[in-house]
């Protein structure tokens, strides 16, 4: 059997589009259930569902790191997303910004995620720049959706879905862009 040499660019692209569908499929649980319990609305379900979904099936196209790329991408997309949540319950006008949380968090994710697939200080850094660039472009998408005239109906619905969830492809199309010219030496057997 040949070494694991990590993925392709068309399986991280599938991989990360399906994460985000994913992500939005574990998010209205997670969204829902802190209400239910008598914890109030908590974005960090959003971080902590889409990381989840995203690292999920990204983790499953790098061999023997799946499961610790999974942890490292829900907990460092949900960080960002906590930390406001804990500052709005001590004081309630601290704002909330979907795209400062999610920038946040593709630089907390890049650095959780880079000793696994960058072996040298400068491809890490790479990964940390691309991490933050493909997730901001992909949280992007909710307020470009947001922007468009608005649509009735299930046609309207479907319109702000599909821009919506294009993010997955956007994420996988930058990061893909990247992680094919890292080292191999850091991916691990399958």
């Amino acid at each position: 059997m040949p070494p694991f040499v990590g993925p392709t660019a068309g399986s991280w692209i599938r991989a990360s589009a399906l994460g985000w569908w994913l992500g939005f499929v574990l998010l209205v649980p997670l969204l829902i259930l802190p209400g239910a319990i008598g914890l109030g609305d908590l974005q960090s379900s959003l971080g902590l569902g889409m990381g989840a979904g995203v690292g999920f099936l990204q983790g499953r196209r790098l061999g023997e790191h799946r499961r610790s790329w999974t942890l490292r991408t829900a907990f460092g997309l949900a960080l960002p997303f906590a930390v406001v949540d804990v500052a709005q319950r001590i004081d309630p006008t601290v704002p909330y910004s979907l795209a400062a949380c999610v920038l946040v968090g593709g630089i907390v994710v890049g650095l959780l995620q880079a000793p696994l697939v960058a072996p040298t200080r400068r491809a890490r850094l790479l990964w940390v720049v691309t991490s933050t660039l493909a997730w901001g472009l992909a949280a992007a998408t909710v307020p470009v959706a947001d922007g468009l005239p608005r649509i009735p109906g299930l046609v309207g619905a479907a319109r702000y879905l599909a821009v919506v969830l294009s993010g997955g492809i956007l994420l996988g199309l930058v990061q893909a862009a990247v992680i094919g010219r890292l080292p191999r030496a850091a991916w691990g057997p399958a």
